[in-house]
């Protein structure tokens, strides 16, 4: 449409760390798949496990997996965050990216809380 140049919906600065999440989260998944019997999580024979009760050990791994996956990928919002405070001409981004540092670092300290008190 006119444009040679395309639209560059990931940065490079954020590239990276959400490609190590991906893939992490991926492996974590693929690990967890089916259980050393055999039998898939999700077939009747495998059986129930109830909301909110410690889902075995195939659990673990991918919930560690998946927490020191998203700390970086937080810490790289927050990054971006403070170059759009620091860039970004409209009130309304500046304000956006605030709220963003804040939001990201609360989840930060939550997620390494729980690395600390359940790995």
């Amino acid at each position: 449409m006119g444009s040679s140049q395309g639209v560059h919906l990931v940065s490079p600065v954020m590239r990276a760390p959400l490609t190590a999440v991906v893939t992490i989260v991926a492996l974590a998944v693929s690990c967890t798949g089916t259980s050393t019997d055999g039998v898939s999580p999700s077939s009747p024979s495998a059986g129930a496990v109830p909301p909110g009760s410690e889902a075995g050990p195939s659990a673990q791994p991918f919930d560690k997996s998946f927490l020191e996956a998203m700390i970086p990928h937080h810490e790289s919002a927050i990054t971006a965050a403070k170059l759009a405070q620091q860039n970004a001409t409209k009130a309304e981004i500046k304000d956006l990216a605030g709220a963003i540092i804040g939001a990201q670092e609360a989840e930060i300290a939550q997620m390494r809380g729980w690395l600390a008190a359940w790995y």
